[in-house]
Protein backbone atom coordinates (compact mmCIF):
# COMPACT_ATOMS: atom_id res chain seq x y z
CA UNK A 1 0.00 0.00 0.00
CA UNK A 2 1.30 3.44 -0.95
CA UNK A 3 0.74 6.39 1.39
CA UNK A 4 0.38 9.83 -0.22
CA UNK A 5 1.40 12.74 2.00
CA UNK A 6 -0.85 15.76 1.41
CA UNK A 7 1.97 18.07 2.52
CA UNK A 8 3.81 17.14 -0.67
CA UNK A 9 0.90 18.61 -2.66
CA UNK A 10 -0.61 21.41 -0.58
CA UNK A 11 0.56 23.87 2.07
CA UNK A 12 -0.88 23.80 5.60
CA UNK A 13 -3.36 26.63 4.95
CA UNK A 14 -4.52 25.00 1.70
CA UNK A 15 -5.04 21.66 3.48
CA UNK A 16 -7.04 23.44 6.18
CA UNK A 17 -9.16 25.21 3.55
CA UNK A 18 -9.73 21.94 1.67
CA UNK A 19 -10.98 20.20 4.82
CA UNK A 20 -13.14 23.18 5.77
CA UNK A 21 -14.71 23.21 2.30
CA UNK A 22 -15.43 19.47 2.56
CA UNK A 23 -17.09 19.91 5.97
CA UNK A 24 -19.18 22.92 4.92
CA UNK A 25 -20.39 21.23 1.74
CA UNK A 26 -21.23 17.86 3.27
CA UNK A 27 -22.38 18.53 6.84
CA UNK A 28 -25.52 20.62 6.78
CA UNK A 29 -25.11 21.84 10.38
CA UNK A 30 -21.87 23.60 9.41
CA UNK A 31 -21.57 26.83 7.44
CA UNK A 32 -18.77 29.06 6.19
CA UNK A 33 -18.38 30.64 9.63
CA UNK A 34 -17.09 27.39 11.13
CA UNK A 35 -13.55 27.67 12.45
CA UNK A 36 -11.19 24.73 12.10
CA UNK A 37 -7.69 24.15 13.33
CA UNK A 38 -5.22 21.27 13.56
CA UNK A 39 -4.61 20.31 17.17
CA UNK A 40 -2.71 17.60 18.99
CA UNK A 41 -5.29 16.44 21.52
CA UNK A 42 -4.98 13.85 24.25
CA UNK A 43 -7.22 10.92 23.40
CA UNK A 44 -8.55 10.67 26.94
CA UNK A 45 -9.73 14.30 26.70
CA UNK A 46 -11.88 13.54 23.66
CA UNK A 47 -15.45 12.47 24.43
CA UNK A 48 -16.80 9.70 22.15
CA UNK A 49 -20.42 9.05 21.24
CA UNK A 50 -20.24 5.53 19.80
CA UNK A 51 -20.90 2.44 21.92
CA UNK A 52 -19.56 -0.07 19.38
CA UNK A 53 -16.52 -0.29 17.11
CA UNK A 54 -16.43 -2.68 14.17
CA UNK A 55 -13.72 -5.36 14.01
CA UNK A 56 -13.01 -4.98 10.28
CA UNK A 57 -12.70 -1.21 10.54
CA UNK A 58 -10.32 -1.67 13.45
CA UNK A 59 -8.13 -3.84 11.18
CA UNK A 60 -8.15 -1.18 8.45
CA UNK A 61 -7.28 1.52 10.99
CA UNK A 62 -4.42 -0.64 12.31
CA UNK A 63 -3.00 -1.17 8.81
CA UNK A 64 -3.25 2.54 8.00
CA UNK A 65 -1.61 3.59 11.26
CA UNK A 66 1.26 1.15 10.71
CA UNK A 67 1.79 2.62 7.23
CA UNK A 68 1.63 6.19 8.56
CA UNK A 69 4.29 5.42 11.15
CA UNK A 70 6.47 3.71 8.52
CA UNK A 71 6.09 6.80 6.30
CA UNK A 72 7.13 9.13 9.16
CA UNK A 73 3.77 10.93 9.10
CA UNK A 74 2.06 12.23 12.23
CA UNK A 75 -1.09 10.36 13.21
CA UNK A 76 -3.54 11.56 12.02
CA UNK A 77 -2.72 14.17 9.46
CA UNK A 78 -4.68 13.93 6.21
CA UNK A 79 -3.28 11.37 3.77
CA UNK A 80 -4.35 9.12 0.94
CA UNK A 81 -3.87 5.41 0.46
CA UNK A 82 -3.32 3.79 -2.93
CA UNK A 83 -3.43 0.05 -3.42
CA UNK A 84 -4.34 -2.23 -6.35
CA UNK A 85 -5.31 0.75 -8.50
CA UNK A 86 -7.73 2.24 -5.96
CA UNK A 87 -7.00 5.28 -3.81
CA UNK A 88 -8.87 6.83 -0.93
CA UNK A 89 -8.43 10.10 0.92
CA UNK A 90 -8.32 9.54 4.69
CA UNK A 91 -9.27 12.59 6.72
CA UNK A 92 -8.02 13.32 10.24
CA UNK A 93 -10.37 12.55 13.13
CA UNK A 94 -12.89 15.37 13.50
CA UNK A 95 -13.64 16.73 16.95
CA UNK A 96 -16.01 19.54 17.78
CA UNK A 97 -15.18 21.95 20.55
CA UNK A 98 -18.26 22.76 22.61
CA UNK A 99 -17.50 25.01 25.57
CA UNK A 100 -14.26 23.51 26.90
CA UNK A 101 -14.83 19.92 25.76
CA UNK A 102 -13.87 18.07 22.57
CA UNK A 103 -16.50 15.67 21.20
CA UNK A 104 -15.56 13.06 18.61
CA UNK A 105 -17.55 13.53 15.40
CA UNK A 106 -15.55 11.06 13.26
CA UNK A 107 -12.61 8.75 13.95
CA UNK A 108 -13.58 6.24 16.64
CA UNK A 109 -11.62 3.34 15.10
CA UNK A 110 -8.50 5.43 14.46
CA UNK A 111 -8.42 6.73 18.03
CA UNK A 112 -8.96 3.29 19.53
CA UNK A 113 -6.08 1.90 17.45
CA UNK A 114 -3.84 4.88 18.25
CA UNK A 115 -4.45 4.25 21.94
CA UNK A 116 -3.70 0.55 21.41
CA UNK A 117 -0.39 1.57 19.76
CA UNK A 118 0.50 3.65 22.82
CA UNK A 119 -0.26 7.15 21.52
CA UNK A 120 -1.49 9.52 24.21
CA UNK A 121 -2.43 12.27 21.78
CA UNK A 122 -3.16 12.51 18.07
CA UNK A 123 -3.56 15.24 15.48
CA UNK A 124 -7.23 16.10 14.93
CA UNK A 125 -9.27 18.66 13.08
CA UNK A 126 -10.89 20.74 15.81
CA UNK A 127 -14.07 22.39 14.56
CA UNK A 128 -15.80 25.24 16.38
CA UNK A 129 -19.19 26.64 15.44
CA UNK A 130 -20.31 30.07 16.59
CA UNK A 131 -23.55 28.83 18.08
CA UNK A 132 -22.39 25.69 19.95
CA UNK A 133 -24.61 23.16 18.18
CA UNK A 134 -26.54 20.77 20.44
CA UNK A 135 -25.01 17.33 20.90
CA UNK A 136 -26.33 14.73 18.41
CA UNK A 137 -26.74 12.02 21.07
CA UNK A 138 -25.76 10.98 24.58
CA UNK A 139 -21.96 11.01 25.12
CA UNK A 140 -20.17 7.79 26.03
CA UNK A 141 -16.87 6.89 27.76
CA UNK A 142 -13.89 5.14 26.18
CA UNK A 143 -14.07 2.22 28.60
CA UNK A 144 -17.66 1.48 27.57
CA UNK A 145 -16.96 0.95 23.86
CA UNK A 146 -17.34 -2.66 22.73
CA UNK A 147 -15.45 -4.01 19.72
CA UNK A 148 -17.73 -6.33 17.77
CA UNK A 149 -18.20 -8.13 14.44
CA UNK A 150 -21.75 -6.75 14.27
CA UNK A 151 -22.24 -3.56 12.28
CA UNK A 152 -24.90 -1.92 14.43
CA UNK A 153 -27.22 0.69 12.94
CA UNK A 154 -26.68 4.29 13.99
CA UNK A 155 -29.71 4.25 16.27
CA UNK A 156 -28.22 1.44 18.36
CA UNK A 157 -24.61 2.65 18.25
CA UNK A 158 -25.49 6.21 19.26
CA UNK A 159 -27.89 6.44 22.19
CA UNK A 160 -30.78 8.92 22.15
CA UNK A 161 -29.76 10.19 18.74
CA UNK A 162 -31.35 13.40 17.50
CA UNK A 163 -30.99 13.13 13.73
CA UNK A 164 -31.52 16.87 13.29
CA UNK A 165 -28.13 17.43 14.97
CA UNK A 166 -26.35 14.30 13.78
CA UNK A 167 -23.25 15.34 11.78
CA UNK A 168 -22.88 12.88 8.91
CA UNK A 169 -19.08 13.13 8.77
CA UNK A 170 -18.38 9.39 8.62
CA UNK A 171 -20.91 8.92 5.82
CA UNK A 172 -19.28 11.80 3.94
CA UNK A 173 -15.69 10.62 4.32
CA UNK A 174 -16.57 7.03 3.39
CA UNK A 175 -18.42 8.08 0.24
CA UNK A 176 -17.31 7.36 -3.32
CA UNK A 177 -16.47 11.05 -3.69
CA UNK A 178 -13.08 10.56 -2.02
CA UNK A 179 -12.06 7.43 -3.94
CA UNK A 180 -9.83 7.78 -7.00
CA UNK A 181 -8.26 5.50 -9.61
CA UNK A 182 -5.66 7.81 -11.11
CA UNK A 183 -3.50 10.78 -10.24
CA UNK A 184 -5.80 12.95 -12.37
CA UNK A 185 -8.90 11.85 -10.44
CA UNK A 186 -7.06 12.56 -7.19
CA UNK A 187 -6.17 16.07 -8.38
CA UNK A 188 -9.75 16.65 -9.55
CA UNK A 189 -11.15 15.85 -6.09
CA UNK A 190 -8.88 18.44 -4.51
CA UNK A 191 -9.37 21.06 -7.23
CA UNK A 192 -13.16 20.72 -7.17
CA UNK A 193 -13.24 21.75 -3.53
CA UNK A 194 -11.30 24.92 -4.30
CA UNK A 195 -12.99 25.85 -7.59
CA UNK A 196 -16.55 25.33 -6.36
CA UNK A 197 -16.22 26.92 -2.91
Amino acid sequence: MEIIDFKSILGTNEIKQFIKNVLVKNIHQYNSEIEIDFKMIKINQIIPFAHFAHTERMKIAKTNLSKLIASNLTPYEIFATHENGIGRIVFPPIVEKINDDYYLIDGIHRLLIASEFGFDDVLCVAAKTHDNLPLPCTPNKWGNIEITDTDFPIGKNLLNINRQYFRRATECFNSQEFIFKSEKEFSNIINNYFINH
